[in-house]
């Protein structure tokens, strides 16, 4: 005979996602995140093809205990884990958002043949970081034509995540020659630094040189910058040299030119006013 309504237990499929970091942060680009995704069969009836789906592009593939698809029982946990290096994007947007998907199938009845799959998702929102890249430049206190200008550049990272790819751009002052690069960059600029760990910092020696004909600006003007994809911010120092024994420029005014020769027929008009006043009456 047919079971009784009251020994009929009603199917009531449920299931739980939780998804979590399971890294040691503070994160920056070039970091990698370790995720945790953990689904539980919270119902009474058993869920088969039960699957995690995540979208986040750059995500490894996800690895699960059991297998995925898997069968679950009532309170049996699919646990899956998967890792996302951040990228220079993540560090334009301040982080890395994304949002996971658990779904699993449970058995047919005879009001519902082909039960559609019940789901839950989860969220996780995971700062990043970005170094604090500072540069200082300093030069000698004058320099004069026939010298060589050493100049030089310290770039720091203050943290709290490193910097990867860090490079210095200089370019040579008008009327000066770049001579060479020491210390931590001796190619010409720009210099590429690698990556500078948290309080890390690296030195560059520039030496340019001042022709015996120099004929530039009286103080020499250099700024370096420092620059890396793990911030969205630039950095540059400016170092001001006097050059001895180089005059002052000044621009001389074409006699020629239509406004001198206007100041210059106003100037005779006064002077003529002038002279009428003081004639005896």
């Amino acid at each position: 005979s047919p079971p009784d309504e009251e020994d009929t237990e009603i199917q009531n499929p449920s299931l739980t996602l939780v998804k979590s970091v399971t890294s040691a942060g503070p994160y920056g680009a070039g970091d990698t995140i370790a995720y945790q995704f953990v689904v539980t069969n919270t119902g009474n009836t058993t869920l088969t093809n039960v699957n995690v789906t995540d979208p986040l592009p750059g995500l490894s593939a996800l690895v699960c205990t059991p297998s995925a698809p898997a069968t679950l029982a009532p309170t049996a946990i699919m646990t899956c884990t998967a890792s996302y290096t951040v990228t220079p994007t993540d560090v334009e947007d301040g982080g890395v958002l994304n949002t996971a998907i658990a779904a699993g199938t449970p058995p047919p009845t005879p009001t519902t043949p082909t039960p559609t799959p019940i789901t839950d998702e989860d969220e996780v929102i995971t700062p990043v970081e970005v170094p604090a890249l500072s540069i200082n430049k300093t030069g000698p206190a004058a320099t004069a034509p026939g010298e060589q200008v050493v100049f030089t550049i310290v770039v720091a990272n203050a943290g709290p995540v490193a910097a990867n790819s860090v490079t210095v751009t200089d370019p040579t002052p008008t009327g000066l020659v770049f001579v060479s690069n020491a210390g931590d960059c001796i190619t010409a600029f720009p210099c590429s630094l690698g990556t500078l760990a948290v309080g890390e910092t690296r030195t560059i020696t520039v030496t340019m040189m001042v022709p015996t004909n120099y004929n530039g600006p009286n103080e020499i003007i250099n700024t370096a910058t420092v620059s890396s994809p793990s911030t969205t911010e630039t950095h540059s120092s400016t170092a001001t040299v006097p050059v001895r024994g180089v005059e002052f420029k000044i621009q001389r005014i074409p006699v020629g030119a239509p406004w001198a020769l206007l100041m210059l027929g106003m100037g005779m008009l006064l002077l003529g006013a002038g002279a009428v006043r003081r004639q005896p009456g």
